[in-house]
């Protein structure tokens, strides 16, 4: 289990050393939501959210990946999971 004040370095962490079109996903403790975050190219990204509202933010670079995640770790997660696939 991740603290919510340590999702977005933990992400970035775990970006930096998957293979590309990898998916890293994040669920909440109640598996009701998940973050997936897709390594596309060196330094572009895609982002799915799921759960109660299922949005896709696609070819997202290092800049704009932290601004997705920091919305969705403020107004969607209180404790997630790590989970690699």
């Amino acid at each position: 289990m991740i603290q919510n004040k340590d999702f977005i370095q933990i992400c970035f962490k775990n970006l930096k050393q998957v293979n590309t079109l990898d998916i890293l996903i994040f669920q909440t403790s109640k598996k009701d939501r998940a973050i997936k975050v897709q390594k596309i190219l060196d330094e572009r990204f895609n982002v799915f959210e799921e759960g109660f509202f299922c949005k896709k933010f696609l070819d997202l670079d290092d800049k704009e990946l932290k601004k997705i995640l920091k919305q969705l770790q403020k107004n969607r997660i209180s404790k997630i999971k790590s989970a690699l696939v």
